[in-house]
């Protein structure tokens, strides 16, 4: 009788087997799609600016959120060694 570890083992290997005949399959017999073919269109533009618009005022919110929560915590602020 074989050993449960071999079985497993064996089960392993033959879906390991099954997924590289599988992707080789697949490599053979559809047609490799690139970017210029899959008809997708670059953002435009105004959706560039808008975007960075959004990130520079999202950064900008983090700024001022930090500085709040620094301020409203004296233990957090930077000591001053000037004499």
């Amino acid at each position: 009788m074989m050993d449960y570890v071999l079985i497993t083992f064996l089960i392993i290997l033959g879906a390991a087997a099954l997924v590289v005949i599988g992707f080789a399959v697949a490599r053979l017999f559809v047609k490799d799609v690139k970017e210029e073919d899959s008809g997708m269109k670059g953002p435009s533009n105004e959706q560039i600016e808008y975007m960075a618009s959004v990130r520079n005022r999202y950064f900008n919110y983090l700024v001022w959120t930090a500085r709040e929560a620094r301020m409203a915590n004296p233990y957090t602020q930077r000591p001053s060694f000037a004499a």
